[in-house]
């Protein structure tokens, strides 16, 4: 099983992220939804709220946690990639 899966996070206006993650919460349109690698496949509607991604340790440099506040769009996981498709997004850091 993998130890990471691959993230990315767009708006209509620009990629905020594209990394390997270990885990990441983001908040769909019905609650919170927590991804770990290897994870089934879904395809939901994001709601309001923060993502929580945790990156994974890469020959780049250690992991470590960063936040994101995303209102509306969607998200799609499979093959071991998740897509974050927002209508808004920001760093919350």
């Amino acid at each position: 099983m993998a130890k990471s899966f691959e993230c990315t996070v767009v708006t209509p206006n620009a990629s905020l992220v594209s990394g390997q993650v270990v885990y990441a919460n983001v908040p769909a349109w019905d609650g919170q939804i927590g991804f770990l690698p290897g994870r089934a496949p879904i395809l939901a509607r994001l709601g309001k709220g923060d993502i929580r991604l945790d990156f994974a340790d890469t020959t780049k440099g250690q992991g470590g946690t960063s936040t994101y506040h995303v209102e509306g769009g969607f998200l799609k996981m499979a093959d071991n990639k998740l897509v974050i498709l927002a209508e808004k997004a920001s760093a919350a850091d």
